[in-house]
């Protein structure tokens, strides 16, 4: 992806959370002037800054990294797999089973059709 599109989602998650830039790199814990620079396009994010911001939108560094233009973009069933990967990190595991348990369910219901 663009570095334009880069700033543009930063921008739509900056505004979704009603905050600055300035609060931004006060979460990720990154100098006001290197988000600066990044956005102006005078510096491009390196790995340590992107996980940085995605930490402090409670993001996934890898997309994040696939925003940023690191990864290459991946097809729908790997979208769906990080999000479930997602989804299971907030999870306890008493809900990871669960959830696993209804799945299998639902497996075995389409077997029987």
């Amino acid at each position: 992806m663009e570095k334009q599109n880069f700033n543009e989602w930063l921008d739509e998650e900056l505004k979704k959370r009603s905050w600055n830039k300035a609060e931004l790199a006060r979460r990720a814990h990154i100098s006001q002037s290197a988000l600066s620079m990044i956005k102006s396009g005078e510096r491009e994010p390196g790995l340590e800054i992107l996980t940085s911001i995605a930490h402090a939108l409670k993001e996934s560094p890898e997309n994040v990294y696939r925003i940023a233009g690191l990864l290459p973009p991946i097809d729908q069933d790997d979208s769906d797999l990080e999000d479930f990967r997602e989804l299971l990190k907030n999870l306890t595991p008493e809900e990871r089973a669960e959830l696993k348990a209804i799945g299998w369910l639902k497996v075995d219901m389409k077997k029987k059709k």
